[in-house]
């Protein structure tokens, strides 16, 4: 699996559209930085309490969006198509990828771990030259690797990183290493506890 930042904005927007119900305006003292976003210390400690205090309170953090180029196997996919409110993604075909050319080790997750089939991986490269399709999609492991680019808010991702943190598959894992390249990630994983979930 691999996962990279494109892109995120909206920051600047959400805080002062924040600071629209409190008819307040920050007292433009210092700068606080991250990944290369700076806004005002009041203004971070706003939403921050926001974010804590549940969803209906930080709303605002659905103006936050981000890109995610995301290669991953279809059993995660799976589990991250459990969050299709406030995200939007557009996936490579399949199909597309099955009629251009032979499948190699590296379509697969389970090349990572060192027990991919060869025989199966060369079963589905047959089913390719005899053009039959279906087959191939009727065999298709879900270790098969799909890139998506994906559009999701800050408030999707801390519900994300909420039901998703200490879950028993290592690709969540290497999702949240997203964390590192988003500016004030603590938007999303502050005040969580650190009990164990799924």
């Amino acid at each position: 699996m691999e996962i990279y930042v494109i892109g995120s904005c909206g920051l600047s927007v959400a805080t002062e559209a924040a600071r629209l119900s409190f008819s307040s305006k920050s007292n433009g003292r210092g700068v606080v930085s991250s990944n290369e976003v700076d806004i005002y210390p009041d203004d971070l400690t706003l939403l921050k309490k926001l974010v804590i205090n549940g969803d209906s309170h930080a709303k605002v953090m659905r103006m936050v969006q981000i890109w995610l180029d995301i290669d991953a196997p279809r059993f995660w996919w799976a589990e991250m198509d459990t969050y299709k409110v406030g995200t939007t993604a557009m996936s490579a075909s399949t199909m597309h990828t099955i009629t251009r050319r032979h499948l190699t080790e590296h379509d697969f997750e389970l090349e990572l771990a060192g027990v991919l089939d060869y025989e199966w991986l060369q079963k589905l490269n047959d089913l390719i030259d005899n053009k039959d399709w279906y087959g191939v999609k009727c065999r298709l492991p879900e270790s098969f690797l799909q890139r998506r680019i994906v559009n999701l808010n800050y408030q999707t991702l801390r519900h994300i990183y909420i039901d998703r943190r200490n879950h028993k598959l290592p690709q969540w894992k290497t999702f949240f290493t997203i964390l590192n390249d988003l500016p004030f990630p603590e938007l999303i994983t502050g005040g969580i506890d650190t009990e164990n979930k799924a």
